[in-house]
């Protein structure tokens, strides 16, 4: 595994229709190397299948926010953070169907991710909503 877990945020983000809570985290979370293992793991081997999605917008892809807000985090991992709560926050107000539960929001920086071929750094966008033990 040549993923390299960067940084980590984690975000509490309930569902606006039903007037559930968000609560957003202001520091990223400090992993050691052994964590940083385990979480990659977690992550990215729950998947059965490689799946890609492409961020989407009927007019401009400038105006997708998500699609916005991770550029800016490939231009400036500094914003990470920052970054990351205006994501949980849009996760948030679009989290409106009454069969939405709340959970855990982790943002998650890679480095060094192999995607066809190439050597890239990608961003993960993970919600819980059952607890799990690892």
């Amino acid at each position: 595994m040549s993923e390299k877990l960067q940084y980590l945020a984690i975000h509490k983000v309930g569902n606006k229709g039903n007037n559930d809570l968000l609560f957003l985290t202001k520091k990223r979370v400090v992993l050691n190397h052994e964590m940083q293992l385990l979480l990659t793991d977690y992550f990215l081997n729950a998947f059965s299948s490689e799946e890609y999605y492409q961020f989407q917008h009927d007019s401009d892809l400038g105006l997708n926010e998500v699609y916005t807000y991770a550029s800016q985090i490939f231009e400036n991992p500094k914003v990470f953070q920052e970054v990351s709560i205006h994501i949980a926050q849009h996760l948030y107000n679009q989290s409106l169907h009454p069969k939405i539960k709340s959970g855990e929001f982790y943002v998650v920086y890679f480095k060094d991710c192999f995607i066809d071929g190439q050597n890239v750094d990608a961003i993960g966008l993970f919600k819980s909503e059952n607890k799990d033990t690892f």
